[in-house]
């Protein structure tokens, strides 16, 4: 009994220690909507996970020094979509949001496939490799220090 509390307990703190982690790693507004399923604890698939952490903490890092998705969006005032590109506060967090769900999704298998396609249409293709998680997890980046 006492074997399996220290157990339990170890792997909570584990997880809180890795929790930190990632939170550094990826600011509030750089999260998608399922953001729990980077975490070791949260996904049923070690490899999915993995790729999702990664290009979670991937699009994090893109935008720490610059407003990437500000500069996707930006249209010239005669682009008919011109009117369509986030205004608010509240549309800009919606569009961040979005931004970052469809960023952790494309490493699942789903996206991969939506990806391969997508390569095949427009005359190229695609490959990639699973992690092995034998391997273990490669060590987490530093958390990119921004001036605020």
């Amino acid at each position: 009994m006492k074997k399996s509390l220290e157990l339990g307990l170890a792997i909570l703190a584990q997880n809180e220690l890795e929790l930190e982690n990632i939170l550094a790693l990826i600011p509030e507004a750089h999260r998608g909507i399922k953001f729990d399923r980077v975490l070791s604890s949260c996904h049923p698939q070690e490899n999915t996970r993995r790729l999702e952490l990664g290009f979670a903490i991937k699009w994090a890092q893109a935008n720490a020094c610059s407003d990437l998705l500000a500069s996707i969006l930006a249209a010239e005032v005669e682009d008919p979509r011109f009117k369509a590109a986030p205004r608010t506060a509240r549309e800009w967090e919606v569009a961040r949001l979005v931004a970052a769900s469809i960023f952790q999704w494309l490493p699942t298998s789903v996206g991969c496939c939506f990806l391969q396609e997508a390569f095949k249409l427009g005359g190229g293709s695609m490959s990639y490799e699973l992690p092995d998680t034998e391997q273990g997890m490669p060590s987490l980046p530093e958390p990119v220090q921004t001036t605020d």
